[in-house]
């Protein structure tokens, strides 16, 4: 799986849409978990595009797997 985007939500309702896993994580490193809404993680497997919403310490491995 690849990177294609990830959004956080900030719970000021700030979106961020990142294109890059150093990106991703340095922001959610950045806010921590007590100012994150949520977390989405758009990843292509080659073919195809899944979406995932994920918790933050779930958001925060699968970026470190991609």
């Amino acid at each position: 799986m690849k990177l294609h985007s990830c959004t956080i939500v900030l719970k000021n309702h700030h979106v961020l849409t990142l294109d890059s896993v150093e990106q991703s994580l340095g922001v959610l490193e950045q806010y921590s978990q007590n100012h994150i809404e949520k977390v989405t993680i758009d990843a292509l497997d080659g073919q195809q595009l899944h979406s995932y919403q994920l918790s933050f310490e779930e958001s925060l491995e699968s970026l470190m797997n991609l």
